[in-house]
């Protein structure tokens, strides 16, 4: 058997007919990642063959994103060979962590939703689960993010562009998915469509590498032309259109229609290699629900639904009413939305001609539907809002509710709500439907990986053999509350991190960070309810009161603001808030008067790697979104686990955050949602608020002297502010200076970081994975 020295220099020379020694350190990554992937691609055949060998139940995860991150040493370590590669490394003078960076980040992902669907299925395969997760290969991401004059400026993420060693083409499972088209009905009650506009789905596996033996896939799909298609020029460029970019601009109808096309296209295809694989198991679809379970990660993919009738009715002869009963008893739906009016809602006609059976199956889901609420005498308001088909529109979210067997919440506060408030009608009627899962996070990557030092001081001082019980291994560490000497070395890890996000960032944004300062950190989606506004008025209001109160100066302690977010292209408000925190940070980067005292970076196409960079140095984790919208959040949970203090309000996890802390462990701020929901049933007016406050007036006529921020003007004198930001504005300034005078206790400080570390094991994805498993997808471990 080869050793790993000899499969290195093997693949070097298969790949680039050189000796591994001589490769530069583009070609060393190429080389270690191709022997990781062609040793990845043999756990998947392991898990394969063991899967059939229990016939175990599998999950297929539909998520429009994935947010993976660098896969490099995420894989090295969950295969256990890290240390093994990297020992082999040394005698050519490199690292694993020096060719990592040759790794760019996979284009599948923006936000919160991706990188929960990538922490689930880490923790499904550590934990030896069968699942696999099903999205698009978008050839251009979300967007590389840049700057002129302030401004963001969207460029093409073309992370395809560099080898993208970890992805395998599946040619043997391309399908074909059809659009458009005229319906015509057989004699035997099935549908068949003609005149189409076809395209093949061509499936890409990546590997999901389990800390454990198991290894599942992350299937995408791509889009190739088929031939005898009509108008082919304009015809292969429409089609290339779906999986150019994720979230592409739907301000007009043609980008509407184009993100309705990416939804149906990877849940069609999904669905027929599901099928496919399972009668070629079982040769009947009567036993599906017993050995598949779907979960939809919001609504994007619920056509699923619809289709999975359309398939069973049209090509396997099922009647209605046994294919809607096996239907719903094979899909979940997760909720990550807690407003009504923001729930996913289609044009009904844009539908149909789109895709004219898929539309007509979910009128007749509708139509059953409503007939079965004829006994429950709701008004017609009420029926008119469970509709799936009303005013017009096809209300993805009621679809998903009654084609599904379970929905659930991502946190206690927000299915509390979804049942209480948003979606009672619903909970009322569906009572043994609604359940909540915690979101998490892998501690795997946002822990062991992304602060090593941290996680071997811990292990020191925590049972090996609890590993595989993140809430009892974390929570032995909080016996040393009391040590001054891991005291001191927490606070010496946190300096180290500093020290490497310091270089990081001069690497990167040409900045030069103070690393005495507090490191207080907001990384997340640009979004109005997200209120980084909230964050940069008191910036705003920082400066002015450091230049103008002297004793006010003395006693302030350094603080460096760091922000990373996206603004999606079209979002005029969270773009321009981008600018003014940009615009802020060159005025206050530039003023010799507070050079000491106060800085603010913005850092430029913030993704995973950056945010394993920013965590660990964090000593503020800034979750301050409007209390009652924000569903859950993980960055939360990733700062806590990282010993961050969490200043937040009482929304989404930060109220299980606080249940697990403590008051002394948290600092918690603002209105409750029932105050939030109560201003907005009034008739509240924030000029009112605005005349009264000295302070907000000044910082509005400041933004107005600066130009160019009429849309953040607007918000406030058109939209009324309707995320709070003034109501919240004093009770923020109240805990930022509690939380800037408490620093100065570096030894306060550190314990409520170390009872944060100690307490965030509940927030580990493998937690939330076992509760999905033993409430909704009812499957079992793969037994080696």
């Amino acid at each position: 058997m080869l050793t790993i020295q000899d499969q290195l220099q093997e693949t070097a020379t298969q790949l680039f007919s050189k000796e591994f020694g001589q490769l530069s350190k583009n070609e060393m990554y190429i080389t270690v990642a191709t022997l990781t992937q062609n040793l990845a691609a043999k756990e998947i055949e392991n898990t394969s063959v063991l899967t059939k060998k229990q016939d175990a139940k599998q999950l297929y995860y539909f998520s429009m994103e994935f947010l993976m991150g660098r896969l490099l040493i995420n894989n090295l370590q969950n295969m256990n060979i890290f240390d093994e590669i990297d020992e082999v490394l040394e005698p050519y003078g490199v690292s694993i962590k020096d060719i990592e960076f040759e790794e760019g980040d996979a284009g599948l992902g923006n936000g919160g939703l991706g990188r929960l669907a990538a922490c689930f299925m880490d923790s499904i395969a550590s934990l030896n689960y069968p699942g696999h997760g099903i999205t698009l290969r978008y050839r251009h991401g979300f967007f590389k993010q840049t700057f002129v004059d302030n401004k963001q400026v969207e460029l093409p993420d073309l992370w395809l562009n560099n080898r993208n060693v970890w992805e395998n083409k599946i040619s043997d499972d391309a399908t074909t998915v059809s659009f458009y088209g005229n319906l015509h009905k057989a004699e035997d009650g099935s549908y068949s469509l003609t005149d189409t506009v076809d395209v093949l789905a061509m499936p890409y596996d990546m590997p999901i590498v389990g800390a454990s033996h198991t290894a599942n896939r992350l299937r995408m799909y791509d889009v190739l032309p088929l031939e005898n298609q009509k108008n082919f020029d304009t015809y292969e460029k429409d089609i290339m259109d779906i999986v150019s970019c994720l979230y592409p601009d739907d301000s007009t109808t043609k980008g509407k229609e184009l993100r309705l096309k990416q939804q149906y296209l990877f849940v069609s295809a999904g669905l027929q290699n599901i099928l496919k694989e399972h009668l070629a198991t079982h040769q009947t679809l009567d036993n599906l629900a017993d050995h598949v379970v779907m979960q939809i990660n919001d609504t994007h993919p619920t056509l699923l639904i619809p289709e999975l009738m359309c398939v069973l009715i049209d090509q396997h002869g099922y009647n209605f009413k046994d294919a809607f009963a096996l239907t719903s008893k094979c899909i979940a739906y997760t909720n990550h939305t807690i407003l009504a009016e923001a729930l996913e809602t289609w044009d009904a006609k844009m539908l149909q001609n789109l895709l004219p059976r898929v539309y007509q199956m979910i009128e007749d889901i509708n139509n059953m539907f409503l007939e079965s609420l004829k006994p429950y005498n709701y008004t017609k308001e009420q029926v008119e809002k469970m509709a799936i088909i009303a005013k017009k529109k096809v209300h993805m979210a009621n679809l998903a509710i009654v084609g599904s067997f379970s929905v659930n919440g991502v946190a206690a506060l927000h299915t509390k709500i979804l049942v209480e408030k948003e979606m009672k009608i619903w909970a009322d009627h569906y009572p043994t439907k609604f359940n909540n899962k915690t979101n998490g996070i892998t501690q795997r990557r946002w822990f062991h990986y992304a602060n090593p030092d941290l996680s071997s001081l811990v292990k020191s001082h925590s049972d090996d053999r609890l590993m595989e019980k993140p809430i009892e291994w974390f929570k032995a560490f909080e016996q040393q509350l009391d040590n001054e000497k891991v005291l001191q070395q927490l606070m010496d890890i946190k300096a180290t991190n500093k020290t490497k996000l310091s270089s990081y960032i001069q690497k990167h944004e040409g900045i030069s960070i103070n690393q005495d300062a507090i490191l207080d950190i907001q990384i997340k989606r640009l979004h109005a309810y997200k209120r980084q506004l909230l964050n940069v008025f008191h910036i705003i209001y920082l400066y002015q009161r450091l230049l103008n109160d002297e004793t006010f100066k003395e006693n302030f302690h350094p603080q460096t603001f760091i922000f990373g977010a996206k603004a999606a292209p079209s979002y005029v408000l969270a773009k321009n808030t981008i600018q003014l925190i940009r615009t802020m940070a060159d005025i206050i980067n530039a003023d010799e008067r507070v050079a000491d005292k106060l800085q603010v970076i913005m850092v430029t196409n913030y993704n995973v790697s950056y945010a394993e960079k920013l965590i660990p140095a964090a000593d503020i984790s800034e979750q301050i979104s409007t209390a009652g919208f924000e569903a859950s959040g993980t960055g939360n949970m990733k700062f806590m686990m990282n010993g961050a203090l969490t200043l937040g309000t009482m929304d989404g996890a930060n109220v299980e955050i606080h249940e697990l802390v403590g008051d002394d462990n948290i600092e918690i701020f603002g209105l409750l949602k029932d105050d939030v929901f109560a201003i907005h049933a009034s008739d509240y007016k924030v000029k009112d608020d605005i005349k009264d406050d000295e302070t907000i007036t000044f910082i509005l006529d400041y933004i107005k002297e600066l130009k160019d921020f009429q849309p953040i003007l607007d918000y406030f004198e058109k939209e009324n502010d309707y995320y709070l930001v003034v109501k919240d504005f004093k009770a923020y300034v109240k805990a930022q200076e509690h939380l800037n005078a408490l620093y100065k206790d570096q030894q306060a400080w550190t314990k409520k970081a170390l009872i944060n570390i100690a307490r965030s094991g509940y927030f580990s994805s493998d937690r939330t994975i076992e509760d999905y498993v033993n409430d909704i997808w009812k499957l079992e471990k793969l037994v080696d």
